[in-house]
């Protein structure tokens, strides 16, 4: 048995398995999950933290597995918030997630989105960051570090 890390890429709402999964490939391509030789990672796209749930209990099912602290992350927001995607999640050289970012186009929910980054904070104890994109560059429009 192969070990790997399960983690995930929030921007796209995907699953991402990375490590031995060489002698596993025939297993993820036929469970759905598409090769990135970019990254050398596997991934397929969720739409429920229930589906992670059961992704995660496939991937301890063929391998040794570990979960990355951005799984983690991205399992408890989801849990609390509902919220699968449309945020990155930034990690340090040991893997430990140290900021969280969304990034918006308009106006339309930012406060409700300045809620949701006060309370990720205070349960994670994570800073968050909302961007806003403005002709094509973005600007900081709030940060829990400086709230």
């Amino acid at each position: 048995m192969g070990k790997i890390e399960i983690g995930y890429f929030a921007s796209g709402g995907e699953v991402r398995v990375s490590g031995d999964t060489y002698e596993l490939r025939e297993k993820l391509k036929s469970h759905g999950y598409s090769w990135n030789p970019t990254t050398k990672a596997w991934y397929k796209s969720v739409l429920s933290l229930q589906e992670i749930e059961s992704e995660i209990q496939f991937l301890k099912g063929i391998a040794e597995a570990t979960i990355s602290d951005e799984m983690r992350v991205a399992k408890k927001i989801a849990e609390v918030f509902g919220i699968l995607s449309g945020y990155d999640i930034y990690e340090n050289s040991e893997g430990k997630v140290y900021e969280i970012v969304f990034t918006v186009e308009s106006d339309e929910n930012v406060e409700k989105l300045k809620e949701i980054a006060r309370k990720i904070k205070e349960l994670l104890e994570i800073d968050v960051m909302i961007e806003k994109v403005e002709n094509e560059s973005t600007k900081n429009i709030y940060d829990t570090q400086f709230d």
